[in-house]
């Protein structure tokens, strides 16, 4: 119909149904968007976190070599570029990726409207658009209803830099309409290169000149092939957002970066959502650690580890490992002094700070063992240094340093930790070469700052114990003075265990063997007798019909008992079968057999007479059944 109902015959005649045409909306509908611009996702800064002191996988996985290579066959060069395709997991045709372009005209939309309100920052952002166009990196759809499948529009948003007036252009190939797949769920990751990326920082505060340099539109001039483009077509995102702000993966500002992380675990305590509005007392301690960022402190930590030039320089790694009541650290520094003069230079390199994890049992995690935590985590660091300084001449012995007696003492055992928790970090610290553990005073600990934390960044630049370590660390190799070694130290190349003898248990046992005997009813699962008694009532009914030969019914037994309700006969059927099945399963003990004058009557129901058996009542009254009453 011309209004857009339908008209249905019917036996009863035409029925008109469906819905009209909606010509005019009265309700139109309001999209709301929201961008949250974050520079570091939280994710990175997690990320982070185990870098150095995570097991690193020995070789790449079988599918990061069989991307490599794939990726490599697929170069090629056109026009002086660099042509790839997109590394899709399955083949492009056959997956379920949407358009996304709802989404995409939406948020195009909603970054519209807030660059409008600053006309300079809409002409950066259309000016970037324009260039990109002119260099040949993004190109017009001239015909969009032919495309390559799959078809796909990405979102895009501004990223301000304030301090230097620059806009840059986000793609954002995670953007999802509800549990559809994005871009980046089609593409394989490829394997992470964060930890190397650790390791070029290490080595760059090596040499005695560096130079650094960045390619213009360096990411821009890699080519998409032609078959994946249309994949990549567009129209024209708080607390933990501070926190992962500050990039620092090789920890050398931690102490200051450890009471940001104790306030996030306080917010995750008190399990606040992602956006909801600290409460007043956690926003004003906000502000107090806030405050201490709000100012034009800067810490300058020379770029290289040693001043003084020579060929002849000999290299140590030195870790020191603390522990306080809600954090641990690990902070490792290279010494270097020249074998025939008498400089010696000592300079941080690395470090690493874990808070307390959350348990529901935390009283299990002492001080002692979070020393040792804090002692796997320098042995780990010693290694993941140590692999990337190996151009320098450095000394084989790791040198591990921790204030806790007990670690030591654990270390230097020669029996098996029953604690499974500790034995376990135990070996993980023994199966290392070339490891040293020494003792050293709490004073002289440079890690305690980085398990307590420091105040301000003012602090950390006036403590020369976090950036030099020790005095006594920088002093010649020919007049240093190591601490007095109040405990024995630990080398893992001379740790051996005592064998313990083996020793053969031996014992003597009788064995008892005894029928199991089940109880067809259960009448613990009845709180009543007349409840007891009437379902197994139902229940000799039952098996009556289905096998009337049982030996149950060797008795006497009502053949055909009426079935809409018991009678009088089946119900001290019954009560007598349940006495004798009690009866078979707790018999009583012979020895009272003759002091109770136990018998069996016609009825295979055990019985007692005495006395009574002489008066003038009837043997139901006088003969008493036998129930063992288990207390």
């Amino acid at each position: 119909m011309p209004s857009g109902y339908t008209l249905v015959h019917t036996l009863l005649g035409p029925i008109v149904a469906g819905k009209p045409y909606n010509f005019y909306s009265q309700n139109p509908n309001r999209i709301t968007n929201v961008c949250l611009q974050e520079p570091n996702p939280p994710s990175d800064f997690f990320t982070l976190e185990g870098i150095g002191i995570t097991d690193e996988p020995i070789s790449p996985s079988e599918q990061d070599a069989a991307l490599l290579e794939r990726v490599t066959s697929e170069i090629s060069i056109v026009d002086g570029r660099y042509e790839v395709k997109l590394p899709f997991k399955t083949n492009p045709r056959n997956l379920h990726l949407p358009s996304n372009f709802g989404l995409c005209w939406g948020r195009l939309l909603s970054v519209f409207n807030s660059l409008k309100k600053d006309n300079n920052l809409l002409n950066k952002y259309n000016n970037i658009i324009k260039e990109q166009q002119n260099l040949g990196i993004i190109e017009i759809v001239k015909t969009p209803s032919i495309f390559n499948s799959p078809l796909h529009y990405l979102a895009h948003h501004p990223v301000i830099q304030h301090a230097k007036n620059k806009v840059r252009i986000v793609f954002d190939g995670s953007a999802r309409s509800g549990k559809s797949l994005s871009l980046n769920d089609c593409l394989y990751p490829g394997p992470s290169i964060v930890p190397e990326l650790v390791g070029i920082l290490i080595r760059f505060r090596v040499p005695p000149v560096a130079i650094i340099c960045d390619v213009e539109k360096a990411f821009l001039q890699v080519s998409v092939h032609p078959k994946h483009r249309d994949a990549m077509r567009f129209l024209w995102r708080s607390v933990l957002a501070f926190i992962a702000s500050h990039y620092d993966p090789l920890g050398l500002i931690s102490p200051i970066i450890l009471p940001l992380k104790l306030f996030m675990q306080t917010l995750w305590q008190q399990k606040l959502n992602w956006d909801q509005k600290l409460p007043e007392t956690t926003q004003t301690e906000w502000n107090n650690l806030f405050q201490r960022w709000d100012n034009d402190d800067v810490v300058r930590i020379p770029r290289k580890y040693f001043s003084f030039n020579s060929s002849n320089l000999q290299h140590e790694i030195h870790c020191f490992s603390d522990a306080s009541s809600y954090a641990m650290c690990a902070a490792v520094f290279l010494r270097t002094y020249g074998i025939s003069t008498s400089l010696t230079e000592v300079s941080l390199i690395f470090s690493k700070t874990k808070i307390k994890p959350i348990t529901k049992r935390e009283n299990q995690l002492t001080i002692p063992r979070l020393e040792l935590i804090a002692a796997v985590l320098g042995s780990k660091s010693l290694i993941f240094v140590n692999k990337h300084l190996n151009n320098l001449k450095l000394n084989p012995i790791l040198n591990l340093w921790t204030d806790s007696s007990a670690v030591l003492a654990w270390l230097n055992s020669t029996t098996e930790v029953r604690d499974v928790f500790v034995q376990n970090r135990l070996n993980s610290i023994r199966s290392l070469k070339n490891l040293r553990v020494r003792h050293l005073p709490g004073s002289d600990n440079p890690a305690d700052l980085g398990s307590r934390g420091i105040g301000s960044l003012q602090e950390l630049s006036s403590t020369n114990i976090w950036w030099k370590g020790p005095t006594w660390l920088s002093t010649p190799s020919s007049s240093i003075e190591f601490p007095f070694q109040q405990f024995k130290e630990f080398l893992s190349n001379n740790y051996s265990t005592n064998p313990q003898p083996t020793v053969i248990p031996f014992c003597t046992f009788n064995v008892i063997t005894t029928p199991l005997i089940e109880p067809i009813i259960d009448i613990s699962r009845f709180s009543r007798l007349p409840r007891l008694i009437n379902s197994t009532v139902f229940f000799l009914r039952f098996i009556f019909k289905i096998k009337p030969t049982c030996l149950i019914f060797a008795r006497t037994y009502e053949r055909n008992p009426p079935s809409h309700y018991t009678t009088i006969a089946e119900v001290r059927f019954a009560l007598h079968f349940l006495i004798r099945q009690e009866q078979q399963l707790f018999p009583p003990p012979d020895k009272d057999n003759e002091a109770l004058g136990l018998f069996t009557d016609e009825k295979e129901i055990i019985r007692s007479k005495g006395r009574l058996g002489n008066s003038f009542h009837t043997n139901t009254r006088t003969q008493f059944i036998c129930l063992l009453i288990l207390i």
